[in-house]
């Protein structure tokens, strides 16, 4: 998918116009989902964390959104509904905890997934288009979210982190500027005008933009990752470490892939030894054409197996690791190679 994105801009006029109907589609739920927002406004009076109106705007979601999808999404994705809800309606937030953090932003990322398993998206032909309106249309309403509800961030590491709620918007980002001439210096980001003036056509841009909106102070002392980060000098080592970086803090994080559900269509939970045994499943799982009249009849989704029983696996468990990976046994369920191809690399995270 970041092949696709050197040099394209965020604002490019035939975006829009050449985008193909399933792309349409979900702009066109994004934008009623931002509409609800003002429909459940915050609630009045002081509070210490999240605003409990939030929980109004994710009951809101959750009514809807099987609707939402029918109505503006092709016919197939209906075979694969009980499994693409859950990563859609968990890909805002959570109304219990009042928080949105990276696992609900790699929520998203596997409900696309979802699509393009199912040949509603298609590789090659809608990956910047995806990226360029869809993501970025998501990140405007998550930002939109997390402002109106004061909503905390969802396993932060707080100074020493990345980004208090997102990730993807800065491997995205650094694609758009790599291998690119005329583009702004990474050390730019430092530059509150330089910022404001790019955070339109880069997503790497609009994401430091919007941590200037919220957070008060030297951007060294509030963000002192991202400020070490800026002295790398090109954007094509930034890209490069910043995937290594997902993969390790979020992809292979046991409190991020717990929550993920797991279903007969698109993400079964198979470890390699029955992958071997089922290559029909095995091409629908990681991304390879299958028809959609092979698949079962889904029953209902479940969740992770370690998710269950934290005492399952106990003598092998490693901190932060679940079973499925332990041993060089990985579960079939993952995202597609399709997404993750230039978010993962498993070396070590490093910018030097």
């Amino acid at each position: 998918m970041c092949e696709a994105l050197p040099g394209r801009r965020l604002t490019e006029p035939e975006l829009q116009s050449q985008a193909s109907e399933p792309i349409l589609g979900l702009l066109q739920v994004l934008d009623i989902l931002d509409r609800y927002i003002a429909e459940c406004p915050p609630k009045p009076g002081p509070r210490r964390f999240g605003n409990v109106a939030f929980r109004t705007w994710t009951k809101q979601l959750e009514d809807n959104a099987d609707l939402l999808l029918r109505e503006h999404l092709p016919e197939s994705v209906q075979t694969a509904m009980p499994e693409l809800l859950p990563y859609f309606t968990g890909s805002f937030g959570s109304g219990q905890r009042l928080d949105y953090g990276t696992g609900h932003e790699l929520s998203f990322a596997a409900f696309l997934c979802g699509l393009y398993l199912l040949g509603v998206l298609r590789p090659g032909q809608d990956d910047a288009a995806l990226v360029l309106l869809v993501f970025n249309r998501y990140f405007g309403v998550v930002r939109r979210l997390v402002r109106t509800y004061t909503l905390e961030p969802a396993g932060s590491h707080g100074v020493w982190g990345l980004d208090d709620h997102s990730f993807l918007p800065y491997i995205f980002g650094s694609a758009q500027l790599k291998d690119t001439e005329g583009v702004p210096p990474t050390a730019s980001v430092t530059d509150r005008a330089l910022v404001e003036r790019y955070r339109g056509d880069n997503l790497y841009f609009g994401a430091i933009g919007f941590i200037n909106d919220v957070k008060k102070g030297p951007f060294h002392e509030h963000s002192s990752m991202l400020y070490d980060i800026s002295g790398v000098q090109l954007w094509s080592k930034i890209n490069q470490g910043m995937s290594k970086m997902y993969d390790a803090e979020v992809l292979s994080k046991f409190p991020v892939v717990q929550h993920f559900p797991f279903g007969p269509v698109l993400f079964p939970f198979e470890t390699s030894a029955v992958r071997r045994e089922r290559p029909e499943q095995t091409r629908v799982a990681t991304g390879q054409s299958a028809s959609t009249d092979k698949m079962v009849a889904l029953g209902s989704v479940t969740s992770a197996p370690w998710a269950a029983s934290a005492n399952n696996n106990s003598t092998s468990m490693r901190p932060g690791v679940p079973p499925a990976r332990i041993g060089g046994s990985r579960p079939v369920g993952q995202l597609p190679s399709m997404l993750i191809n230039s978010l993962s690399g498993r070396v070590q995270t490093t910018y030097v």
